[in-house]
């Protein structure tokens, strides 16, 4: 059973907030889908993400939609090395790679064999 601690309800407000204002002010933009897999990969192996509800340890922000925001940023700076795109491929003996690996959760979907 997972036991970390999240920041504070008035500090989770105050990066909600600012990274919302970030986020209108450059347009509303979102990273590509190939890019949301890659960082929500990162955040799924991360010491500090609650998996029970997709959220982030050290931040609080629930974590399948800071991922998918242009403007954001991990807060440990996990993201940074993601300046390219590249498919995540769930079996390895299989030629198909899966771009929708995670649902509107953040939550890594199970897939069946074929």
């Amino acid at each position: 059973m997972e036991n970390k601690k999240k920041p504070s309800l008035i500090q989770r407000a105050k990066n909600l907030v600012k990274e919302t204002a970030k986020h209108l002010a450059n347009g509303a933009q979102n990273v590509t889908k190939k890019e949301y897999l890659n960082r929500m990969d990162i955040c799924n192996s991360c010491v500090h993400f609650i998996h029970k509800d997709s959220t982030c340890g050290v931040c609080g922000c629930l974590m399948h939609i800071k991922a998918k925001w242009k403007t954001s940023e991990c807060p440990k700076g996990k993201w940074e090395e993601l300046n390219y795109e590249v498919p995540i491929q769930l079996d390895p003996r299989k030629k198909a790679y899966k771009w929708d690996a995670y649902n509107e959760n953040g939550k890594l979907k199970n897939y069946e064999e074929d």
